[in-house]
């Protein structure tokens, strides 16, 4: 079943990977958590020209 809904993800794909990334947080072990967020914090802050979802 084709929805045609690639375009649209691919778009979107960095935000959607940050999300993936935080739900992962919960998975790891307590002492894992707080480095691993601010790694993704820290990589988020360096590319900038990353798209940034408004709506």
């Amino acid at each position: 079943m084709d929805l045609r809904l690639k375009p649209a993800y691919m778009q979107r794909s960095s935000a959607f990977n940050l999300i993936r990334q935080l739900l992962c947080l919960p998975f790891l072990q307590a002492q894992h958590i707080g480095p691993t967020f601010m790694t993704f914090a820290e990589h988020e802050r360096a590319h900038p020209e990353r798209e940034k979802e408004t709506d």
